[in-house]
């Protein structure tokens, strides 16, 4: 693969130092610790309207996205990773709506940015039964398995964090397994 993988970590939560910000923060140290390079960006900063439906996925050739907001901008920070790490906190069994709106829309970005490109995700919940995070590990696992553009690595589940936002700070290991993660990822890429 590559030996200085780059991973772009997208933060599907309104909280900028809150439980899910700060386990994607663990996954990259332990991500660049082992060579790769990191970037972190938040879905909040960026204007992402909501899908119009439009057909732009099956137009041969596939056209872009006809909406024009920050879209196309998240498209080309994407392209040069090999690893797109997408995070959301759990909310009532599914992804944060500042996600899903994202997710909704991914398939409107050009076929190049995921020509080589793994995903991960890292989720994070207040609620300690597993289950809860189960409708959000389907679609992610439903989503980006099955086809040969991208290759699914897998989630983390960070649970029982409550509505805190430095909650995670007294779970030292999730922390440690979010490093953990990074690197086993880091050790795929390399």
């Amino acid at each position: 693969m590559n030996r200085h993988p780059k991973a772009l970590a997208l933060v599907g939560s309104a909280r900028k130092h809150g439980n899910t910000s700060r386990l994607v923060d663990e996954v990259l140290r332990g991500f660049v610790e082992l060579g790769g390079s990191a970037e972190k960006v938040y879905l909040s900063d960026y204007s992402i309207r909501h899908c119009l439906g439009c057909p732009c996925y099956v137009w041969k050739p596939k056209r872009p996205c006809i909406q024009t907001d920050d879209l196309a901008k998240l498209g080309n920070l994407m392209e040069p990773a090999q690893l797109i790490l997408i995070s959301t906190p759990i909310y009532w069994y599914g992804p944060s709506g500042l996600f899903k709106n994202f997710l909704d829309r991914w398939i409107g970005l050009p076929t190049s940015v995921f020509e080589k490109s793994h995903v991960a995700a890292v989720l994070t919940m207040q609620d300690t039964t597993p289950d809860t995070a189960g409708p959000t590990e389907e679609m992610l696992r439903r989503s980006f398995t099955g086809g040969a553009w991208i290759t699914y690595e897998g989630s983390l589940l960070a649970s029982g964090l409550h509505h805190t936002p430095d909650a995670i700070t007294s779970h030292p290991q999730q922390l440690d397994e979010g490093y953990q993660f990074g690197r086993s990822l880091a050790e795929k890429l390399r």
